[in-house]
């Protein structure tokens, strides 16, 4: 008899879930990614920190960006807390356009449509979409 006494919970919390866990870390790859570019994505109780590693003809760039998502099952949305970036080997004129570009990114949400595939998802944003591979 108690186990019927959980069937119920049970269905209010599939119906309720809105779909998959989104929980892990990812790695990303999208057409158009500079060679040598690496991006992970770890979503974690309603964060995500994504992390950027890029060497674009010789111009190192590191970037840890944090902020809060929520997803329905089938939408993606991320919003942008914080964005840190180490610029120090980058020219002076990129360093520029970079800090403008991450101060426009902060308080900024964005929506994916996401299209999840076994351990992995593909997210589709304007036209563009990006797939990321669990890694852990």
């Amino acid at each position: 008899m108690r186990i019927l006494s959980i069937v119920p919970f049970a269905l209010v919390c599939l119906i309720g879930c809105g779909g998959p866990s989104l929980s892990g870390k990812y790695e990303m790859t999208a057409d158009g990614m500079p060679p040598g570019t690496k991006i992970t994505i770890e979503f974690t109780g309603g964060t995500f920190n994504q992390v950027v590693d890029a060497d674009v003809a010789g111009m190192k760039m590191h970037s840890d960006t944090v902020g809060t998502y929520t997803y329905d099952g089938k939408k993606l949305v991320q919003t942008v807390k914080e964005v840190k970036i180490d610029d120090s080997k980058l020219p002076e004129q990129v360093k520029t356009g970079i800090k403008a570009q991450v101060e426009a990114a902060k308080g900024k949400s964005t929506e994916f449509e996401v299209k999840i595939e076994g351990e992995g998802m593909t997210l589709t944003n304007s036209g563009k979409s990006a797939k990321l591979t669990k890694i852990k």
